[in-house]
C-alpha cells in the first residue's frame, strides 16, 4: 500500500534536509581538518571544553520547537567527539575500572561521543598517573566528597602534578544534583567559557573550621564553599569550589591569610548549562492554562 501523496512528500523534504545536513556536517569537519594542519605548525589543545560548552550555550539558547535540549546537545556532542578523534587520531580517555566505573564510562561515551577511545584503569591515582605520562589526553575523576579513605584531589595540589589541571565537568547539560558527574583532568590549562566554577586547593599546618575557612575566603574576595577535607602527617588540606576562571596569578590569592602555607589552583570548568524552556512547550503550556482558566 502506498502512502498517501502528501506524506511521501514530506519524506523527500526530510531526505533532502538530511542531505543538507550530512553536507554540512562534512563541510565542518574539513574545516577542522584545515584547523589541525594549522596546529600541527603553531600548537594548541585538539580538547577545548571552555569554546565547546560557549557553542552549546549559545545553541541551547537559540533553540525552539519540540526537539529536546537533551537531544540537540547529543548530537552536538557526539559530532564534536567524532572531529576531536579527526585531528587526533590516538586521543584516549582515562577512566576508573571500579567502583563507579560503569558511571564514569557511560559518562565519557555520552560526552565525547563512540569514536573516542576509552581506557579503564583501576584507581584514580592511575588515572592521573596517565594524563601526566601523556597515556592519556584526559582522565575522568569522580567528584571530590567528604571522608574517602583515599581522595584524588590532593595528588594535584603535589609539585610534581603542576602541569595538571581540572578543565571540565560532565555532563555538560543541568540535571538533578543526585545524578551521577565527573570531573575531566588534562595536561593543560583551562580555558573559560563565561560562566565557570573554579577548584582551589589550600594546605595548612593545623586544623581549620569550615566556618573560618569560608569567612577567609570571603575577605579575599572569592565567592567560594569548602568542598572536602583531607589530613596528612603534619598537614591538613582543604578543597574548596567557587565562582569564576580562577587562575594561580589571581591577586585574590595573595590576599588569602598566611595561615594557608600552600594554594594550588587545581583549575576551572563551565557550569552545567541549563537547558533554555523551548518556546513551542512553554506556548502549549500556556495554552494549556487558559483554556483550563476558560472552562471553570
Amino acid at each position: 500500500m502506498k502512502p498517501p501523496a502528501n506524506l511521501a512528500k514530506l519524506r523527500q523534504t526530510i531526505d533532502g534536509i538530511d542531505d543538507r545536513i550530512h553536507d554540512l556536517i562534512l563541510k565542518r569537519a574539513a574545516i577542522v581538518e584545515s584547523i589541525a594542519e594549522v596546529k600541527k605548525e603553531t600548537g594548541g589543545p585538539v580538547f577545548r571544553p571552555g569554546r565547546e560548552a560557549s557553542v552549546l550555550a549559545r545553541l541551547l539558547a537559540r533553540h525552539t520547537g519540540p526537539l529536546p535540549p537533551e537531544t540537540l546537545v547529543r548530537i552536538w556532542r557526539e559530532l564534536m567527539g567524532g572531529l576531536v578523534k579527526v585531528q587526533a587520531p590516538d586521543f584516549t580517555v582515562a577512566l576508573l575500572a571500579a567502583g563507579r566505573s560503569r558511571i564514569g564510562y557511560d559518562l565519557a561515551r555520552d560526552h565525547f561521543g563512540a569514536a573516542i577511545d576509552l581506557e579503564p584503569l583501576p584507581s584514580a591515582k592511575r588515572v592521573i598517573g596517565a594524563v601526566a605520562a601523556g597515556q592519556a589526553a584526559l582522565g575522568l575523576l569522580p567528584p571530590a566528597a567528604e571522608n574517602e579513605p583515599e581522595p584524588w584531589w590532593p595528588i594535584l595540589m603535589e609539585e610534581a602534578q603542576a602541569g595538571l589541571n581540572i578543565v571540565a565537568r560532565l555532563p555538560i547539560l543541568a540535571g538533578h544534583e543526585r545524578e551521577p558527574s565527573a570531573l575531566v583532568v588534562a595536561a593543560a590549562s583551562p580555558e573559560p567559557s563565561g560562566d565557570d566554577l573554579f577548584l582551589l586547593g589550600l594546605e595548612t599546618e593545623s586544623e581549620i573550621s569550615r566556618a573560618a575557612l569560608k569567612a577567609d575566603l570571603a575577605k579575599a574576595g572569592l565567592v567560594a564553599q569548602p568542598v572536602a577535607v583531607a589530613a596528612g602527617k603534619g598537614h591538613h588540606l582543604a578543597l574548596v569550589q567557587g565562582e569564576g576562571a580562577l587562575v594561580a596569578d589571581d591577586e585574590r590569592l595573595a590576599r588569602l591569610s598566611a595561615l594557608y602555607r600552600r594554594r594550588r589552583v587545581l583549575g576551572f570548568f563551565a557550569r552545567p548549562l541549563a537547558p533554555m524552556p523551548s518556546k513551542t512547550t512553554t506556548a502549549t503550556k500556556t495554552s494549556q492554562r487558559t483554556d483550563r482558566r476558560g472552562a471553570r
